[in-house]
């Protein structure tokens, strides 16, 4: 199965987050210690998506679920989390598995 790249073409929240909280990119640029104001554009207009600690900072600095900053993004894992669910066996089949695996039938045949 090839690997989901997460490029993030997809919209997310990003710059009404920070249009809300009255921040500017520059401000917003040196909580997050970038060089730049280039990155923080490129994750407000989905063309990048931020590391997993600025996006963590981004929560934090905003006061707003990562799921809610990228609502296209969680809506899309969700999908793959449950088409991946679907070839697998459920919980209840895996523990009858084990169940059988460790305490097999005794043989009656003596």
């Amino acid at each position: 199965m090839p690997k989901p790249h997460y490029k993030s073409d997809a919209r997310n929240r990003l710059w009404i987050a920070r249009k809300r909280a009255g921040y500017s990119q520059k401000w917003l640029r040196r909580l997050l210690g970038k060089k730049s104001l280039s990155s923080i554009s490129e994750y407000e207009h989905g063309r990048k998506l931020p590391p997993l600690p600025v996006a963590l900072k981004l929560q934090l600095i905003y006061g707003t679920p990562l799921a809610e900053l990228f609502p296209d993004l969680q809506s899309r894992l969700a999908q793959e989390i449950d088409v991946a669910k679907q070839g697998l066996p459920s919980i209840q089949d895996r523990e009858a598995e084990v169940e059988r695996t460790h305490n097999p039938a005794p043989d009656l045949s003596n």
